[in-house]
């Protein structure tokens, strides 16, 4: 499945090139690897396009420089997986519960597991997203998950 992974980027970045290679742009925002490194944020990668925000992987330390960079997660359009590691997965729980709560539409993209970690994590915070929901108004909505 991860052979895929290059060929998907491709075509997404020809897609949004095509239209405006002014507009597109990416945001490292991590890129370190599976041995932790303390100077070093696991691989995460911000995509932007116009209005349009798509987080790539989400190693340690997205969430911290996601603050830093000042990246709200109402304004995260898409969680993409490239694949189901730790080091590319490890902060996607409390990246997902946050942007759920932010009352944003996004999508969950990934390979085929991606449907059950993201059931995994509802079921198993369900009272607590529920109770923090709660708390801000916001009604949770169906989540479109889109397997590569």
């Amino acid at each position: 499945m991860t052979k895929y992974i290059p060929i998907l980027i491709f075509c997404l970045s020809f897609q949004l090139f095509s239209q405006s290679q002014n507009e597109l742009k990416a945001t490292i925002i991590g890129s370190g690897s599976p041995k932790y490194n303390t100077e070093r944020a696991g691989p995460s990668v911000l995509m932007s396009y116009k209005n349009t925000n798509i987080l790539v992987d989400m190693g340690n330390g997205t969430q911290g420089n996601l603050d830093k960079l000042q990246v709200k997660s109402k304004d995260l359009d898409a969680l993409l997986f490239t694949h189901h590691h730790l080091d590319h997965n490890e902060e996607f729980t409390p990246i997902f519960i946050k942007t759920l709560l932010a009352a944003s539409q996004f999508k969950v993209v990934g390979p085929r597991p991606t449907t059950d970690l993201v059931n995994s994590v509802l079921s198993n915070y369900e009272e607590d997203i529920a109770y923090r929901l709660s708390k801000n108004n916001v009604l949770l909505v169906m989540l479109p998950i889109i397997l590569l």
